[in-house]
């Protein structure tokens, strides 16, 4: 009789086990990830600016740097879920126009519009992540790097 008990006790056990294993080995199958979208809307600071011009490629500006060309530390890029923009300069000048964000080509572009002067702006990603944004802009045969983290 003890072994029956022992026997059923062991069965119990071990579906228990299982089906915590099975719950919790197959989490990440079952949780999807987030978006481009959603890792990128957040309040964005420069972390680096890399310039590349006539074949010459330099670091413009890396946070905590001495040597800085141009200090970027103020700017901010502010992404909403429901496609509003805002930008902070690398003066600290908060846009006072209406500014909005979309995808193009499959998420590989951001453009940023300026609603109220009818003007854009195309970013080329290079990467979103969670913790890290990088861009690139091409303007008058210069492209420009910028490498940002949340703030």
């Amino acid at each position: 009789m003890k072994s029956k008990k022992t026997n059923f006790q062991l069965i119990i056990r071990n579906c228990i086990l299982v089906s915590f294993a099975l719950l919790f080995c197959n989490a990440n199958v079952y949780c999807q990830t987030e978006s481009k979208s959603e890792m990128l809307c957040k309040t964005w600071q420069v972390q680096e600016v890399k310039g590349k011009a006539f074949g010459e490629e330099g670091v413009i500006y890396l946070k905590g740097g001495k040597a800085n060309e141009k200090d970027f530390s103020k700017m901010r890029y502010i992404f909403r879920p429901n496609g509003d923009y805002e930008g902070i300069s690398d003066e600290g000048i908060k846009s006072t126009s209406t500014l909005r964000w979309k995808f193009f080509d499959n998420e590989n572009i951001i453009e940023i519009s300026n609603v109220t002067k009818g003007k854009s702006i195309r970013y080329n990603v290079i990467s979103i992540k969670d913790n890290l944004l990088q861009l690139s802009v091409r303007k008058l045969g210069a492209t420009v790097y910028f490498i940002m983290i949340p703030e």
